[in-house]
């Protein structure tokens, strides 16, 4: 579990592996994140007010995951992959960073104002040495990266694995999060229909 907290990750990460070698982890809970219409608020904004917007939602998301125990592992664009050694603590976390985005949109233009679909997926993976970083990487990974494919803004995605799990399910009704729906779906680069839920927040706006 020593990984999966920041200070470790930036004090011995580089340390753990060599370039050559990988560590199983047994099961690691892994959460993507992504910006609506990220796109279109570059050509409105241009680049720099946009990307200001942007580094603002990194601010709310690195904290509020980081404080459940989250480790951010990477950013792709304004893409968000970050670990968890629970369901539970990424659900937390990415349901307080949608509270304090609802605060933030209260005083942003619509232009302004940061809307984000959510994957979250558990299972086994392979924990290697990148760039002097820790990274995961494995087929969880790729899966979990396809589950927030298929979220709308502000849904929040996430696979039977996750689902199995009583204390995620009654955490999310704890919170307040209680139209869940079934889905087979087609997940890119995946054999066959696999079964994704998506949870509807009361932080759902228009895709």
């Amino acid at each position: 579990e020593l990984i999966h907290y920041p200070e470790f990750h930036n004090l011995f990460g580089e340390q753990v592996l060599s370039t050559r070698e990988q560590m199983q982890v047994a099961a690691v809970t892994t959460l993507f994140t992504d910006i609506t219409g990220s796109t279109e608020m570059y050509e409105k904004l241009g680049d720099i007010v946009a990307y200001n917007v942007v580094r603002d939602h990194f601010d709310i998301l690195f904290t509020n995951l980081e404080k459940q125990g989250g480790t951010i592992l990477k950013t792709i664009g304004d893409a968000v992959m970050a670990s968890f050694t629970s369901n539970e603590a990424a659900l937390i976390g990415i349901i307080n960073a949608l509270e304090e985005f609802e605060r933030y949109n209260t005083n942003k233009h619509i232009d302004r104002q940061v809307n984000i679909k959510i994957g979250i997926h558990r299972g086994p993976t392979i924990l290697v040495n990148l760039n002097e970083r820790l990274d995961y990487f494995g087929s969880t990974i790729n899966k979990a990266a396809r589950i927030q494919a298929v979220a709308n803004s502000g849904e929040i995605c996430f696979s039977e694995q996750v689902y199995q799990d009583s204390i995620f399910i009654q955490t999310m009704k704890r919170l307040g999060v209680k139209n869940i729906s079934r889905h087979s779906v087609n997940l890119k680069g995946i054999n066959g229909l696999q079964t994704v839920y998506k949870a509807i927040t009361k932080f759902n706006s228009v895709p």
